[in-house]
């Protein structure tokens, strides 16, 4: 099958859905060509990775079950025996199918340098330079990684031939230094855009991180207690990620694993916060136009004005909760089944001014980050790990900086003592998430800062 002759594979498509339909409910199929190239530097190794895929995987639905099956043999006759095979000990449908407009679009993401027109050498060299620019006598080591992702994807229902074409470039700079007590310790500073102009900014972002690491290497432990703390985008991104995102996922909830599902209605932070995950912020890693089940894309409030109100769904378990379709049904790849996933999340925006927000704090911590994460979606705890943070005395950040400082503590208590939320806002974070360590898809996360009382680091 050429991947370029559009018609055709709408043809065959629309083929392989009638087929199956003849015997289930509903029926889709779904294609994904992926190509992906990691270029990994550091003082002493260059690693690449060039990763390409191309498949399609078949679903048929009974209403009670998905049967799917998956190929990467793209011969039409290949795939009329497969969907054949995959409802031949179905009943026959008896249903006449529903009727509505047949909706054919196109969508595609495009940055304004393409990275296929770039040689590979040029990206070679770039990486390089990256890393003798933050060779020097402090550090033990650093990193440049170079990562660019090209996904094509056509999906098909009776009702719909979609295609996108989605692009990334992404660029890290990673520098490595031994601290005052021997602690190997790192910094990053990350470059994303739609082609190849990310690297355009690399020597801002080396320059930034060299600065960081400078603080990084001379920052003490916390003392361990209760911090009045404003959490800069990452942090903040990554605590709406760990504390709603993953306990809003449908089938999470749908399978008893998630507390959500006893609160949606309840209060649980002031009116001014809201948690929201939306696909459709197109300069975010988590961005496309269109999920794999078809679905378009548009944001879910998960909290909105401090009250739990909505999953982030999939077509499976929605149909059991009653609840409605939002456009996160993902699979990792066309050999994947489609879960309830995040794309971009966040905290919404406010309207108090960070530096309102800093001169208001006697003696506080403001927490800067990176992070990780973890959660813990049926009992509500939360833990922020690995982060930077620095002192705020009498309204003014000083020069105290503090490393590896975690954050623990219950939802609730968390989201109840957030007391201001900035008006500046920014996507920062751009990663990949696993559900239960696989099933790993392209996520973003970041908002506004936040100042939380009391909040347990340690």
């Amino acid at each position: 099958m050429d991947l370029k002759n559009r018609s055709e594979i709408k043809k065959i498509f629309l083929k392989l859905v009638e087929i199956m339909e003849q015997r289930c409910r509903r029926a889709d199929v779904l294609l994904i060509e992926r190509k992906e190239l990691a270029i990994s530097r550091d003082f002493s190794t260059v690693d690449v990775e060039n990763v390409s895929e191309r498949g399609i995987k078949l679903r048929a639905y009974t209403g009670n079950k998905y049967y799917e099956t998956h190929t990467t043999n793209l011969d039409e006759a290949n795939l009329v025996k497969i969907a054949e095979e995959l409802v031949a000990n179905l009943p026959e449908n008896k249903e006449i199918p529903l009727t509505k407009d047949f909706l054919d679009k196109d969508f595609s993401e495009k940055g304004k340098i393409s990275p296929d027109s770039i040689k590979f050498e040029d990206k070679i060299k770039l990486t390089e330079s990256a890393v003798q620019k933050m060779k020097n006598s402090n550090l033990q080591n650093a990193r440049c990684n170079y990562e660019e992702e090209i996904t094509y994807k056509a999906f098909c229902s009776r009702n719909k031939f979609l295609t996108q074409r989605l692009q990334r470039v992404l660029m890290l700079v990673i520098p490595y230094i031994k601290a005052e007590d021997g602690s190997t310790r790192y910094a990053f500073e990350q470059a994303l855009a739609n082609g190849y102009e990310a690297t355009k900014d690399i020597d801002e972002k080396i320059a930034k991180v060299l600065e960081t690491i400078e603080h990084v290497k001379v920052a003490k432990r916390i003392k361990p207690g209760k911090y009045t703390t404003i959490t800069c985008p990452d942090p903040t991104g990554v605590l709406a990620h760990e504390s709603f995102g993953h306990g809003a996922e449908s089938d999470t909830a749908y399978k008893g694993r998630a507390k959500m599902a006893e609160h949606i209605g309840d209060k649980i932070a002031p009116d001014f916060v809201n948690i929201i995950d939306d696909p459709s912020i197109e300069s975010a890693y988590g961005h496309y136009f269109f999920d794999d089940e078809g679905e378009f894309v548009k944001p879910t409030y998960m909290v909105k004005d401090g009250v739990i109100t909505d999953y982030i769904t999939e077509s499976f378990s929605i149909e059991r909760m009653g609840k409605k379709q939002s456009a996160n049904g993902r699979a990792q790849s066309f050999d994947h089944k489609s879960y309830a996933r995040m794309s971009t999340t966040f905290f919404g925006q406010g309207e108090d001014s960070l530096k309102d927000m800093i001169a208001s704090v006697k003696d506080g911590i403001f927490f800067i980050g990176p992070v990780g994460g973890m959660e813990d979606p049926k009992g509500w705890g939360v833990q922020l790990q690995r982060g930077m943070a620095q002192k705020i005395k009498n309204g003014k950040l000083v020069d105290e900086y503090y490393w590896n400082v975690s954050v623990t503590g219950y939802l609730p208590t968390i989201l109840g003592n957030i007391k201001k939320v900035s008006k500046e806002f920014e996507i920062t974070h751009a990663s990949h998430c696993g559900k239960g360590h696989k099933e790993w898809v392209e996520v973003a996360s970041g908002g506004p800062y936040l100042l939380i009382e009391n909040l347990d680091l340690g």
